[in-house]
């Protein structure tokens, strides 16, 4: 493949939206994933992906190329743009990790600390000269709103990014430079806890149980959910993670609470109507808590846990959201203990999460 080539694995909203964007741009774009014949056949009859909202194509983007042969797409491909949820981390590394070599760089939309699970599958194969990174947060909120028809609900504008480990960075951030502004955050761990996604989606589920489950297809968080006692809750969680960071020695980004406040200012800030538009979730059971809860959250409280920092309603939240879906999120989800990385100092931590090293070892 050449250096004009992105491949793009996923099929879901993010990956028609990154697909058709980076087309746009002038790349080659392989899209990429498995057993989504449907989805690829919507593309090929409706003679490519259409965009709606804030970048509307008006006529359709086709790919170069659309496959699910994962040898085909990452074999000989410099750059890899990854679009699943993090429930398929696993299974998509795992398919890519036989094929994986030095010099390409994996980036994940979003990221949700999928780079340490492809980092220890690309360990695992001896590929130890690949590039893993994130993404805070998502390319863009969008949504499928009809066949190979996506709604991008804001532009894609400057992104946070942090490789796995974070000496590795500048690599991703110069590997994509000529269709994406990503810029560095400090390791995964500051760039997770800094996910707007952690503040308001558990929060924001939870605390509108009663109406998504009467309205169902029909329920928008940020048209139908958004309150001030929902807000006041966000802004809880949004100072306990703050203290997260501070005791971490992270930074924080901008403040999710306050732009929930403008979203909620229905009158004016037009610019954020689509998001408004944007529907779900739908049920309970939807990435809003399966994802956040096992990742950001998950890793939050377990934070907090291994360094003695009170966070009481994050706790609650994560304790909630296991009863209610009967799942156990914070037992099976993104924790220290999980990713291999408890009983560290916080110097050891931050140290790791840099260079895959330790003092002293």
């Amino acid at each position: 493949m050449t250096d004009n080539s992105i491949t793009v694995i996923g099929s879901g909203a993010t990956a028609l939206a990154a697909a058709a964007y980076l087309t746009i741009k002038g790349k080659q774009v392989i899209l990429c994933d498995r057993e989504q014949g449907q989805r690829f056949r919507d593309i090929e009859d409706g003679g490519g992906i259409t965009l709606e909202g804030v970048m509307e194509t008006g006529s359709p983007v086709l790919p170069f190329r659309m496959t699910d042969d994962f040898q085909d797409a990452v074999g000989n491909a410099r750059r890899i743009l990854v679009c699943v949820s993090a429930d398929r981390h696993r299974e998509i590394a795992d398919l890519c990790s036989p094929y994986a070599r030095e010099g390409q760089t994996y980036v994940i939309s979003p990221g949700n600390l999928g780079a340490v699970i492809f980092v220890d599958r690309f360990y695992k194969k001896g590929k130890k000269g690949v590039t893993a990174a994130e993404l805070v947060g998502n390319i863009c909120p969008c949504r499928i709103t009809g066949r190979a028809r996506v709604l991008m609900a804001m532009p894609v504008g400057e992104k946070r990014i942090a490789a796995f480990p974070a000496c590795r960075t500048q690599m991703a951030i110069q590997a994509f430079e000529d269709v994406f502004r990503f810029h560095a955050a400090r390791n995964i761990f500051e760039g997770m806890l800094n996910s707007p996604n952690l503040v308001i989606h558990v929060a924001g589920t939870l605390l509108n149980t009663t109406a998504i489950e009467k309205m169902g297809q029909d329920f928008a968080l940020y048209t139908n959910g958004l309150t001030p006692s929902l807000l006041r809750c966000a802004d809880a969680v949004e100072k306990e993670r703050n203290q997260v960071l501070r005791e971490l020695d992270y930074s924080a980004y901008a403040s999710t609470v306050s732009k929930m406040h403008q979203m909620m200012d229905y009158g004016h800030y037009d610019e954020l109507n689509y998001f408004r538009s944007l529907k779900g979730p739908a049920s309970l059971e939807e990435r809003y808590i399966s994802e956040d809860a096992s990742c950001s959250m998950a890793l939050l409280v377990s934070l907090a846990e291994e360094y003695g920092i009170e966070v009481p309603v994050c706790k609650a939240l994560i304790t909630i959201a296991n009863t209610v879906n009967g799942f156990n999120y914070y037992e099976h989800g993104r924790t220290l203990k999980n990713m291999g990385m408890s009983g560290m100092s916080r110097e050891n931590l931050n140290q790791y999460l840099e260079t895959l090293t330790m003092a002293g070892g």
